[in-house]
């Protein structure tokens, strides 16, 4: 069985993924400077980043896979130079590390954030990317690297992943539907990025970490792609908010962040490439993740035990 390293920031969904790695057995490192919010903890963790060369070279020791998360997540930082000297030198020093090292595969997530405002929808890997923030522009840097790999005989695996939502969510998301919740919840209020028409595509969590583990799995021959991942299921904001109130049985005063829409306009996906790979995919419909997620939600607020 492959030895897993991820790297990242300890964000809810490395936190996933982690717990799924730990049960089916893997030999697991995490690389990252804070400690993630597991429940097993059969792991090896290691304080730093791909800045650090020491913690850097003792994650990467004996590793066949790293599943890289960006280091640092902002879609609102407006420092180029901040988003370089973070995201993209992070990338550049563990794939030249990786390059000197017995790494097979390197498996990046990376967001629909590349594609802008899109000229097409939906979007299919091949449509053009427009960065429009700091933020994006990173993440398309860090792919590019990454891609160079392959004049290295390491394999990759570029994931573009759209609204990823569920149970632990936090709050660097900008469509949050565990604050979105938790604030209709208790305070009947119920905002929304963007506009009442925009269209947008979720994924729930489980069947993101699914994926992730099945990518962990695939066979040397199933390499060097780039992979939108999405539910397909594309939905209006509007249509969302009449789940959401049906979930929480209260009313609730609904509002609309319009000038979002430059952060989040309409997007939604073709997932040919990824139902080809996983022709079970998803396993959860929207209706199905915004119950499960809201059931959290509940139970967290009655317990007095939600971090927000």
């Amino acid at each position: 069985m492959d030895k897993i390293l991820i790297v990242g920031r300890s964000c809810f969904v490395e936190e996933w993924l982690i717990d799924q790695l730990v049960e089916k057995d893997y030999y697991i490192k995490v690389l990252s400077k804070k400690y993630p919010d597991v429940y097993y903890t059969d792991f090896t963790f290691i304080e730093g980043s791909p800045l650090d060369e020491k913690s850097l070279g003792e994650a990467l020791r004996d590793i066949d896979q790293v599943v890289f998360f960006p280091i640092y997540w902002n879609v609102f930082e407006r420092s180029y130079e901040k988003e370089f000297n973070t995201n993209v030198l992070s990338c550049l020093n563990l794939i030249s590390r990786a390059c000197k090292q017995s790494v097979n595969r390197i498996v990046f997530v990376s967001s629909c954030d590349v594609y802008g405002s899109p000229t097409e929808l939906p979007v299919h890997e091949r449509t053009i990317t427009i960065p429009r923030t700091p933020h994006a522009a990173a993440l398309l840097s860090m792919e590019s690297l990454i891609m160079s790999l392959s004049f290295h005989d390491i394999n990759w695996i570029i994931l573009r992943v759209f609204d990823v939502y569920g149970p632990k969510q936090d709050s660097n998301w900008i469509l949050n539907m565990c604050s979105i919740f938790k604030n209709a919840l208790l305070k009947g209020i119920l905002e929304l990025p963007g506009t009442e028409n925009t269209f947008r595509d979720l994924i729930y969590i489980e069947d993101l970490v699914n994926i992730l583990l099945s990518i962990i799995e695939l066979p040397d021959d199933i390499n060097n792609l780039v992979i939108n991942v999405a539910g397909g299921e594309p939905i209006p904001l509007n249509s969302l908010v009449e789940m959401i109130t049906r979930l929480v049985g209260r009313s609730v005063n609904v509002s609309y962040r319009r000038e979002l829409s430059w952060f989040i306009p309409s997007i939604y996906a073709e997932t040919r490439v990824l139902r080809d790979i996983f022709p079970r995919f998803p396993q959860y419909s929207i209706k199905e993740g915004l119950l499960r997620t809201f059931k959290w939600v509940r139970s967290a607020i009655n317990s007095k035990s939600f971090l927000s």
